[in-house]
């Protein structure tokens, strides 16, 4: 299948996903594809496409490349030191089953708990948050 075959099904299979994801809450996906003559197995292949493309959309656009070598692994990477005062004190987390602590940052009283599952742009909002806040 050459490029531009590929980008109209690529189109006209999102435009599918989405209607399929704006299903009402009670509806199944089996259900809504059965209702609307949609093959399951093409939009599953379909839906795997969308998101492969979405991750390396994704991983272009959070990962750029450096300008001296073009190479996205040559990138500078930096570390920032969060001051902590001593006489914080640390309030135990909230139970929060089923999620895996990977990472806990504490300034204050506040504190923050990372899963290796966290998207790159909500970890850059939430040290967006912490940088105004200090």
């Amino acid at each position: 299948m050459d490029k531009s075959t590929h980008n109209v099904r690529m189109e006209h299979w999102k435009a599918i996903v989405q209607q399929c994801q704006a299903r009402p809450e009670r509806q199944t996906a089996s259900s809504w594809l059965a209702e609307n003559g949609v093959n399951d197995k093409q939009y599953y292949y379909w839906l795997r496409q969308i998101r492969r493309e979405a991750y390396e959309e994704m991983k272009t656009r959070s990962l750029p490349a450096d300008s001296n070598t073009g190479n996205p692994d040559s990138r500078e990477v930096t570390f920032a030191e969060i001051p902590v005062s001593r006489n914080a004190t640390c309030q135990p987390m909230a139970d929060l089953s089923g999620f895996h602590v990977d990472a806990v940052v504490r300034i204050g009283a506040a504190t923050i708990a990372v899963s290796n599952t966290a998207s790159a742009e909500l970890l850059g909002r939430i040290l967006d948050a912490v940088n105004h806040a200090c």
